[in-house]
C-alpha cells in the first residue's frame, strides 16, 4: 500500500491520499484530508477569519475525513509578522489537543521557534499530539533536533534530486518517524517510495509496511 500524506492535487498512484484544503476557501469533501490557515493565507484585514477561526476550523474537523490540522505554520520569508503566525498557529495547535488530531507544519526559517513551542511546558507538557514536518529538505544535524523533540518528518520530490545533504537526513530520521509526500508535484508518490527504498536500503514491501505503520499510528482517526 502507498500512501501519500500530504497532497494538493489529485493523485492516482497512491492507494491513501489526505489532500491539502486550506480553510479560507473551504469546500466539504468525501476525500481524506487535512485543513488549516497557512500562514500565507492570513490576512491580518480579514477581522471575521481571524476572530472565528477556532469556530470555524473545529467545526470542519467534525467531518470525519479530517485526519489533520495543516497545513500550518511559520514562514519568515512572507511579510506577515512572526508574533502574528505565531498567535494564528497556537489557536490551531490547540484544536489539534482538543479533537487529538496530528499537526501538518509548514515551516520556512523558523525552526528554532517551532522547536521551542514544541517543548513549551505548563504544568505537564503542553502539547502531546504529532506534528510533521512537511517536504523537509534540510541537512541532518536539524533532524536530529526535530527528531529529539519528538517531530515526524515528511520527505517528498527533493529527494528525487540527488542531494547528499538530503540523502543523509533522509538516513538519519529512525523509521519509525517518517512518512512520504508529493506535496504540488505530478510525481508519483511509487517513485519516491523507490528511492527512498533505495537510500534507505530497505525493499518497497518493506518501506510500505514501515509507513503504513507510522499512519496508523499517528492517523488514529482513519477507520479504513
Amino acid at each position: 500500500m502507498f500512501i501519500n500524506i500530504h497532497s494538493h492535487k489529485f493523485n492516482g498512484s497512491a492507494d491513501i491520499v489526505i489532500y491539502n484544503k486550506m480553510l479560507d476557501n473551504f469546500k466539504n469533501s468525501e476525500e481524506l484530508f487535512s485543513v488549516g490557515l497557512h500562514p500565507w493565507n492570513i490576512d491580518e484585514t480579514d477581522i471575521y477569519l481571524l476572530n472565528n477561526l477556532q469556530n470555524n476550523l473545529t467545526k470542519i474537523t467534525f467531518n470525519k475525513n479530517t485526519l489533520a490540522i495543516g497545513e500550518i505554520g511559520l514562514d519568515k520569508n512572507i511579510d506577515t509578522p512572526i508574533s502574528v503566525q505565531t498567535k494564528i498557529l497556537q489557536i490551531q495547535l490547540e484544536i489539534s489537543e482538543q479533537l487529538k488530531l496530528p499537526v501538518i507544519l509548514h515551516i520556512v526559517k523558523s525552526y528554532s521557534e517551532i522547536i521551542k513551542l514544541r517543548n513549551l511546558k505548563k504544568g505537564k507538557t503542553k502539547y502531546i499530539q504529532p506534528w510533521i514536518i512537511h517536504g523537509f529538505n534540510k541537512k541532518y544535524e536539524l533532524v536530529q533536533q526535530l527528531i529529539k523533540s519528538g517531530f515526524y518528518i515528511s520527505f517528498g520530490v527533493s529527494i528525487l534530486n540527488n542531494l547528499p545533504h538530503v540523502e543523509k537526513s533522509l538516513i538519519e530520521v529512525p523509521n519509525n518517524k517518517l512518512f512520504l509526500e508529493t506535496d504540488e508535484s505530478d510525481v508519483s508518490i511509487v517513485d519516491i517510495y523507490k528511492k527512498v527504498a533505495e537510500i534507505k536500503r530497505v525493499s518497497v514491501d518493506e518501506l510500505q509496511h514501515i509507513i503504513y505503520n507510522n499512519f496508523k499510528r499517528v492517523f488514529s482517526r482513519y477507520d479504513g
